[in-house]
């Protein structure tokens, strides 16, 4: 019995696996007619992961410019196999009242295994400018796998691209001095 390793972006269906003795016609012999050997059908299911960003919220009700704010979200994997390996998520936060963007940094996550499913609890936390830079809509966009690390298939063939999730958020301006 031989364990070969499969790749993941293989897809799913009937396969053989055949042997060739001597392929280059090395070895002299009686007969070159049995050399080739196929092994009966290998059924091969891909396992299919699928990541999606899953219950984005902010931890604070009342937003004010200068606060710290904790983004939580889910990596979630809906596929049918456990993800095995590191990836990135992208945190992206814009005012879209003053069209700035504030935040646009990754997360690390060495996953080692998010099984089907399940999924990660994931935070990230950031400080809003002080002033009219901090106050307005906000735009939060959370993308899981960012870089596409990990290798996604689904049924509906939307697995790398249904890993994003967006919220909106309103922060007021915060209480300051009034130094005259």
């Amino acid at each position: 019995q031989v364990s070969l390793p499969v790749r993941s972006d293989f897809a799913s269906g009937n396969y053989f696996l055949i042997v060739h003795a001597d392929e280059f016609g090395y070895q002299g012999e009686s007969s070159e007619n049995n050399n080739a050997l196929a092994s009966s059908v290998i059924s091969l299911v891909r396992p299919d992961l699928d990541l999606q960003v899953q219950n984005l919220a902010v931890d604070q009700s009342a937003i004010k410019s200068g606060d710290t704010i904790t983004i939580r979200w889910n990596d979630f994997n809906s596929g049918n196999a456990a993800v095995n390996g590191t990836y990135y998520d992208r945190v992206y936060l814009r005012n879209t009242t003053t069209g700035e963007t504030l935040l646009d940094t990754t997360v690390y996550l060495n996953a080692a295994q998010v099984a089907a499913g399940q999924g990660q609890a994931r935070g990230y936390s950031f400080k809003l400018p002080d002033g009219s830079r901090g106050v307005g809509a906000l735009d939060i966009q959370v993308t899981c796998d960012y870089y596409s690390y990990i290798f996604e298939n689904n049924a509906g063939g939307t697995a790398e691209s249904n890993n994003t999730a967006q919220l909106g958020v309103t922060s007021t301006l915060a209480n300051y001095p009034d130094l005259q």
